[in-house]
């Protein structure tokens, strides 16, 4: 079992209080609370070449955010400035899940998993206390709303010799929507898109995965270690949920977010890590690829790259055991440049291409003991100015030093 809370409050300086301040920058003052509950329960048993384990899950996540806006004290369509950000709803989603799987070891070598799972999600908005965004009459609803689904998955590992895996795998998943994602509105003189989204349906990903792992010692020299694996991967998103847009908002009492036919994205990660002696190395990369099955305005239009397509990355790292307590390690990451967004930069804020960039860390660790640990790192070593892929065109961080102890008792 496991409970958390998050609360944050934030205020804009006495200053701005005079200045105006729209809807979308939430304020002079905000208010954040999260609360999340979850609960799981699992038996495992066997019974002959069969693992079998079944289980049930239960998650509550319950958001509460509100501002106050001085722009709108005497706006009683703002409830006079205290209302519910119209793009940050509060409400609560309840997700109840049971499920079994079962290993069967077919042979000593040879291993196949299934599994099947089935869960309800419950979400319920709250209306807002600002009228412009708790009209029925263009179809604002926080009502409560379900969705459900089975989700199999089915997995098969080989071993071809006692270094060498191969393993196969299929699932076919489910998103729910978010409470963003169905309780987000306008007000009815914004858009042809001021409604609630309560019939969003959920989205569904066919998940395919093919890979192979070596493991070995005295690959190279007489006491070394080499771990290798390519993992390749398809997969095939179905009715993804996204802002209506262009064609898509036709009408009033249309919801803000609509599913669209869904995209598809392939690739694959290579990792490899050795170590001889008190030296140790590893390195990957990773490439994703694929578009959304017609434009992020119209489904009907040409297929164009979805706004969180990452570029080619790949890392490299060293590191040494100095002595039996003290660790260093250094590493080198590099982005490909990002150009493979979206035609129109407007639709998302993140719809920037970015210049390809190289950075550098360093870390450390000293643990003299096992209930104490002291780690340093430094990121970006060289204080270089570059731009992240998706970050709407905003730089990143220059060096930045972090020191952190652990005690375990």
């Amino acid at each position: 079992m496991a409970h958390s809370q998050n609360h944050r409050y934030w205020e804009r300086p006495d200053s701005t209080y005079q200045s105006y301040i729209t809807s979308g920058q939430y304020g002079h003052q905000v208010w954040l609370s999260y609360e999340r509950w979850f609960a799981e329960l699992t038996n495992t048993s066997h019974f002959g070449n069969h693992e079998v384990m079944v289980g049930a899950q239960y998650q509550n996540q319950d958001r509460n955010s509100h501002v106050y806006n001085h722009t709108y004290r005497k706006k009683l369509e703002k409830n006079y400035g205290y209302f519910t950000p119209s793009f940050e709803p509060s409400g609560e989603q309840q997700t109840a899940s049971v499920f079994v799987q079962d290993k069967y070891f077919i042979t000593p070598d040879l291993e196949l998993t299934a599994s099947l799972r089935y869960s309800h999600i419950r979400s319920e908005g709250v209306p807002n206390a600002a009228p412009d965004y708790n009209d029925p009459s263009v179809g604002h609803d926080y009502r409560a709303v379900s969705h459900q689904g089975w989700e199999p998955r089915i997995a098969l590992t080989y071993d071809l010799s006692p270094a060498t895996q191969i393993k196969a795998a299929y699932a076919y998943g489910l998103k729910a929507p978010t409470i963003d994602e169905l309780y987000t509105v306008q007000f009815s003189r914004a858009s042809k898109r001021a409604a609630t989204s309560r019939d969003l349906s959920v989205t569904r990903i066919n998940a395919y995965l093919l890979g192979v792992s070596d493991k070995r010692q005295n690959a190279l020299f007489e006491g070394d270690h080499l771990a290798t694996e390519v993992t390749l991967f398809w997969n095939d998103v179905i009715h993804d949920v996204a802002q209506r847009r262009g064609v898509n908002a036709t009408k009033q009492k249309e919801g803000y977010y609509t599913n669209l036919d869904g995209l598809y994205t392939y690739g694959f990660d290579a990792q490899v890590q050795y170590r001889l002696n008190d030296w140790f190395t590893d390195a990957s990369v990773s490439m994703v690829r694929g578009k959304h099955k017609g434009s992020l305005r119209d489904s009907t239009g040409d297929d164009e790259y979805w706004y969180d397509n990452p570029p080619l990355s790949a890392s490299l790292g060293v590191g040494h055991q100095l002595t039996d307590t003290i660790e260093v390690a250094w590493q080198g990451q590099y982005w490909d440049e990002q150009d493979r967004i979206p035609e129109n930069p407007s639709l998302h804020t993140a719809n920037v291409a970015s210049d390809a960039y190289f950075f550098q860390n360093l870390y450390g660790e000293w643990t003299p003991r096992d209930d104490f640990t002291l780690r340093a790192t430094v990121a970006n070593l060289t204080d270089q100015y570059y731009t992240p892929y998706l970050s709407a065109g905003v730089p990143a961080a220059g060096r930045d030093v972090r020191i952190n102890a652990t005690i375990k008792f």
